[in-house]
């Protein structure tokens, strides 16, 4: 694998690099496998920004003092939840058989299985994040920024499941997302923000932060690369997809290079059957077991392993027209002092 050990850190005249991960759910374990490959090439980032289980990500990455640290740290926490959701599986499985209802395994009764799985059980993420990452190391890490989705007009005067029409109404006008920049905030009020961009209606409630109601960050802006674009002044933006064909214009945040990891495939399983597209769609959001995180961690590692090549120009083209921006000031200024 090309290394990125030669380029200069930040600060010190580096370029800065950050990082950002989109939501997705279970797909989140494929982001695992590409901070692995990214932190075996080297790679130094100076922010990051997530939506979704990309924001929780995030968080883990933004807390640690590294790539390498994060990639160790992001493996054993989804590693655990895997291992937990296989045991709530297996009894369940088990209960089917003592009472002679289990037949063979089909997709509607892996969606099942998941739903009752320990993952979407109240307290269960709130518990996770801070047995993971310490309050200190995630006000004093890097700058993280996520995307949330606070209540619209619908919502706002009660309609029921106004959320819907809000998110109609957002999506016809083409409106930006909210982020929040997550290391100004402390106590409940960090882990809040960084739980509500991963509350996807439906299967979490939304998080009550500084008396808004906010919900996930996907579902108006799945890639947050804005904030880093404008407010941290990246020079190269490593974006981690989930999905292969997801709108998104890499030109919008120039002059930031935006360099894009892509899954090669649908992340979604490929189901039992003649299972419908939406299906296998929501078993890929929920599942979580251990089989399922470690084929998209080996894809994320992959994927990411074929880009470093790309990146690597890049970050070198970035070095060459700082250094050379950098010159020409100096120069400016000898001419004013003559």
């Amino acid at each position: 694998m090309a290394q990125l050990n030669s380029l200069p850190d930040e600060p010190g005249g580096g370029v800065k690099v950050g990082l950002v991960f989109a939501g997705g759910g279970a797909k989140g374990g494929y982001q695992v496998g590409v901070v692995q490959a990214l932190a075996a090439a080297g790679l130094a980032i100076s922010s990051v920004a997530g939506a979704s289980i990309g924001a929780l990500n995030g968080a883990v990455v933004a807390a640690s003092r590294d790539l390498p640290s994060a990639a160790v740290r992001l493996e054993a926490l989804w590693m655990g939840v895997a291992r937990d959701v296989d045991s709530s599986i297996e009894a369940l499985r088990q209960r089917s058989r003592e009472l002679g209802r289990f037949d063979q395994p089909s997709d509607l009764r892996r969606i099942f299985e998941l739903i009752r799985s320990p993952i979407l059980s109240d307290g269960f993420l709130d518990s996770l994040m801070r047995q993971t990452v310490a309050e200190d190391e995630l006000r004093n890490g890097l700058p993280l920024w996520v995307s949330v989705y606070p209540p619209g007009r619908a919502e706002l005067t009660g309609v029921p499941y106004g959320w819907m029409f809000d998110f109609i109404e957002t999506r016809l006008r083409a409106q930006e997302g909210t982020w929040i920049h997550v290391n100004d905030r402390d106590g409940d009020r960090l882990f809040d923000t960084v739980l509500a961009s991963a509350a996807l209606p439906l299967a979490f409630p939304p998080r009550q932060v500084e008396g808004r109601k906010l919900r996930d960050g996907g579902i108006t802006d799945n890639i947050p690369a804005a904030p880093l674009a404008r407010y941290e002044g990246c020079d190269v933006i490593v974006v981690v997809h989930l999905t292969g064909g997801e709108m998104w214009v890499a030109s919008d945040f120039e002059p930031a290079k935006v360099i894009e990891i892509r899954p090669e495939g649908s992340l979604n399983p490929t189901g039992n059957g003649d299972s419908a597209g939406l299906v296998r769609w929501v078993i890929g959001l929920l599942d979580f077991s251990t089989g399922r995180f470690e084929e998209l961690m080996e894809r994320g590692r992959r994927d990411a392993e074929r880009a470093i090549g790309l990146l690597t120009e890049i970050l070198h083209s970035a070095v060459s027209l700082r250094s050379s921006s950098e010159q020409m000031l100096k120069s400016l200024e000898k001419l004013d002092d003559t």
